[in-house]
């Protein structure tokens, strides 16, 4: 398995992006592109060159810059099927237990319930070593992280 790299930076008032790199293969994955102007930055800061587009769930402060980045970069969009705003770039819609292959590794989709009712289109990326997952559940609350 191959180790990536992560580079998190702040857009807005309250939101990080997050970019994950395979240093072997060269493919870079936006986890969500809530504003494409802050990752095509950190980008250009990096170096890399984005492969992926992956959308954990259809907020907008999560999906609004999509078209706009992928449009800039080429790179197709993975994340959940549905009807809402944030679902309509998606390329190819990623489901429970199906797999992607990023950087030679197979990341496996683990849906789960969000931080409050409603909300199961949180897709959270993982492999035996590693979990991505979006948010951080408090007591009472929720983060983005």
């Amino acid at each position: 398995m191959n180790l990536f790299s992560f580079h998190q930076f702040l857009y807005g008032n309250d939101n990080y992006g997050v970019l994950m790199h395979d240093p072997e293969s060269g493919q870079t994955a936006a986890i969500d592109a809530g504003d494409a102007r802050s990752y095509l930055d950190a980008l250009s800061q990096t170096g890399w060159q984005l492969s992926h587009i992956l959308l954990t769930h259809h907020h907008w402060d999560h999906t609004d810059g999509v078209a706009e980045l992928a449009a800039a970069t080429g790179a197709p969009v993975f994340g959940p099927s549905g009807d809402k705003d944030g679902h309509a770039h998606v390329a190819q819609t990623l489901s429970e237990g199906e797999k992607l292959r990023f950087g030679g590794t197979d990341i496996e989709v683990i849906a789960t319930p969000g931080p409050y009712a409603g909300y199961g289109e949180l897709l959270p990326a993982s492999t035996k070593n590693m979990l991505y997952w979006r948010y951080a559940i408090f007591a009472g609350m929720w983060a983005d992280i």
